[in-house]
């Protein structure tokens, strides 16, 4: 077994028999298999038109299948643009269109809503038109893939590309109503890959369990540093993400080392009856990041499983994974443990509203620049122009994460809020704007506000309409129909008209303050 040597996306590890993909119920597929699977779908998307610098839509489900359209589209030198197959079709078209994809892979039970939204917003799309959608039959273990491939030469060499090349385009909500993509460049995802290697040192023996959809930057830690260690990926099916006894199950079965996800997983796990009595000897590190880990559920864990290394990680979509903080073992925390250092990959910065830095104990945004985050927003100069600060040291621009964090005394840092209205929800980032946007186009609806509340199992988001007493059950289809899951709110309370300051803006304070269970 040997490892890809420097990470170069597209290329794993030659493992030869070793199990490369384990899809819990289906099978497994070895590193031999995943490396001729992602040669002919290279070539395939290069009979279909697909050059370097393109970029391929990935509408699949988690499997070996969309782990091989991935991995084929990196190595004709394209990027990919993975998107949930669980969100709204209307609001993946809309991605796929700002993307201009060349070509779009979409699993065959997907594609008749997918075809009729794109086809709905076509004359709106700002880019090139697709030239390809290529449906594929239903996904496991890279077969239905292989079919699409069909006899398409598996030739070995990837197409020559450039560290700054495109690699993905990730999309997350926007303030303006629209997701926004971030250009996640080649050299970014191998320094990342390159850091997990250099601090977990992850071999053939160890076995990733992936949860995160493949639309979202936890995932690229599970592709890239898994595959290009020789280690093993284990796809934990959707059906049971959300249900503590059945992950912990998975754990035990499959033999997992190392998990990554948001604190809300793990905090069911804390509480699943029964751990104790599973053979969990084999996880060696547990990761969290996304959102606060509500410090009695992170003590409650690491008391019933106290075994593995715990990881406090500070990331986003742009910057991906950027700080790390190792929860020593004999500190109890009676609050949610700090973010630790900035990785060796980046440089950083935390600063005043005055732009210097600050001093121990103070508290300023966050800074960021290195191989990781040097890239942008895809065709929206204007958010690279707000994004980066001019540097004052001869060097590269500084990334503003719009994170605070206070430095504490040794140098950690803690997370201590965002600056604007972004919240972080089960992981995912969420821009209340693009709620309220699709909100206001309700008929009903004059207009609308987005909050988040606290509560002790996370963030919720409460709306404030400008409207009639409405349906709940309504509002949530209404919502459900151009929005994922996690950006529908769960509450919605009802006014004359929303308060609003002595500038005449909505005062979103005094909405923040209103219980939206008062009168239920």
């Amino acid at each position: 077994m040997k490892r890809a040597g420097p990470v170069e996306p597209g290329r794993i590890a030659s493992g030869g028999d070793h199990a490369a993909i384990v899809e819990p119920g289906r099978g497994t597929v070895t590193y031999a298999a995943l490396d001729e699977l992602a040669a002919r779908v290279a070539s395939r998307l290069a009979e279909s038109g697909v050059r370097r610098g393109d970029r391929v839509g990935i509408h699949l489900r988690r499997s070996t299948d969309a782990v091989a359209a991935i991995l084929g589209t990196l190595r004709l030198g394209a990027a990919y643009v993975p998107i949930d197959p669980a969100a709204p079709a209307q609001r993946n078209a809309r991605i796929l269109a700002d993307a201009g994809v060349r070509a779009t892979l979409v699993e065959a039970r997907l594609a008749g809503p997918y075809r009729a939204a794109r086809a709905e917003i076509g004359t709106h799309a700002t880019r090139e038109t697709i030239a390809e959608i290529a449906e594929i039959a239903d996904v496991g273990l890279g077969r239905a893939i292989s079919d699409w491939a069909g006899s398409a030469g598996a030739s070995s060499a990837p197409i020559p590309s450039e560290p700054r090349d495109a690699a993905c385009l990730l999309y997350t909500s926007g303030s303006t109503g629209e997701p926004k993509g971030w250009v996640m460049q080649r050299r970014a995802i191998a320094a990342h890959a390159g850091w997990v290697h250099d601090f977990l040192r992850p071999g053939p023996g160890d076995v990733y369990a992936n949860h995160a959809q493949f639309n979202f930057g936890m995932s690229l830690f599970d592709l890239f540093s898994c595959l290009t260690a020789g280690a093993t990926l284990v796809l934990v099916p959707d059906e049971i993400r959300l249900l503590a006894a059945r992950v912990a199950e998975l754990w035990s079965r499959e033999r997992v080392t190392i998990w990554f996800s948001a604190p809300a997983i793990l905090g069911l796990v804390a509480d699943a009856p029964g751990l104790e009595s599973l053979d969990l000897s084999a996880l060696r590190a547990i990761g969290f990041a996304g959102e606060r880990f509500p410090a009695p559920r992170l003590e409650t864990l690491r008391s019933r499983l106290p075994s593995p290394r715990y990881l406090s990680i500070y990331g986003s979509t742009e910057a991906n994974v950027a700080a790390v903080y190792e929860l020593p073992r004999d500190r109890h925390f009676d609050e949610t443990p700090p973010i630790g250092r900035v990785c060796p990959h980046y440089e950083s910065r935390v600063v005043g509203e005055d732009g210097r830095e600050v001093s121990e104990g103070a508290t300023g945004e966050l800074r960021l620049r290195g191989a990781g985050i040097d890239a942008g927003y895809f065709a929206r100069p204007e958010l690279d122009a707000a994004a980066y600060a001019p540097a004052d040291d001869g060097g590269g621009p500084w990334f503003r994460t719009g994170d605070l964090v206070t430095v504490l005394p040794g140098g950690d840092l803690r997370f201590s809020g965002r600056i604007g209205r972004m919240v972080k929800i089960r992981g995912y980032r969420v821009e209340p704007g693009e709620i309220e946007t699709r909100l206001q186009s309700h008929p009903e609806v004059r207009e609308a506000a987005v909050v988040p509340r606290e509560g002790p199992d996370g963030v919720r988001l409460v709306a404030h309409l400008g409207a009639p007493r409405l349906p709940l059950v309504d509002l949530k289809v209404f919502c459900s129909r151009s929005l994922p899951a996690y950006m529908v709110p769960e509450r919605f309370v009802f006014h004359e008209r929303l308060p609003r300051n002595l500038r005449g803006k909505v005062d979103y304070a005094t909405l923040r303050a209103i219980d939206p269970d008062a009168g239920r």
